[in-house]
């Protein structure tokens, strides 16, 4: 954070107090993780080859970026 032009010490330490009260970052065990991901739903794209390339559809909770080559969509 240091090596962004503008960005003190003191700046930086300021960041990180307000991002610490925002997230509390604690140690969460795999099997934790697994339930919660439990809970996600899958939503489907309408294309039943797509959804079984995304293994059910599009994951709730989350962000899905679908790419390819250029002009590799349907027209």
């Amino acid at each position: 954070m240091l090596s962004i032009k503008g960005i003190t010490d003191a700046k930086a330490e300021k960041i990180f107090e307000a991002a610490g009260k925002i997230e509390q970052l604690s140690f969460k065990s795999g099997l934790a993780i697994l339930e919660k991901r439990k809970t996600i739903k899958k939503i489907s794209t309408g294309s039943p080859s797509f959804d079984m390339l995304l293994q059910g559809g599009i994951e709730s909770q989350s962000i899905t970026e679908a790419f390819g080559e250029f002009r590799s969509g349907k027209t």
